[in-house]
């Protein structure tokens, strides 16, 4: 038998939440709250919302509170390194599988 699913309260605010969108990487989620917006008044239907993000690990929410510029230079040395352990692996299967490091 299927289990149910398990939810989290990941806002604890005790306000109106909703649309929450996972972040392509799986790092980090946005939502639509009421928490600090606006509020609607008896029958009123004005109502403001606000975006919120929380960020999951360590080293999302180090590259959300990096200046711009210290972000793309992050990035270029994440993907230069991610090329240098493609390339030993291309190495190690041209050996005959054996992808040790030196």
């Amino acid at each position: 038998m299927p289990q149910e699913p398990t939810t989290y309260d990941l806002t604890k605010s005790g306000f109106e939440s909703e649309k929450p969108l996972w972040s392509i990487d799986g790092k980090s989620m946005i939502w639509k709250t009421d928490r600090h917006a606006l509020h609607g008044y008896g029958y009123s239907a004005i109502r403001q919302l606000d975006v919120y993000e929380i960020v999951f690990t360590q080293q999302a929410l180090d590259g959300f509170n990096l200046p711009e510029a210290e972000y793309q230079i992050l990035k270029e040395r994440e993907e230069q390194q991610k090329k240098r352990e493609q390339k030993r692996e291309e190495r190690g299967r041209k050996r005959g599988g054996n992808s040790q490091t030196r």
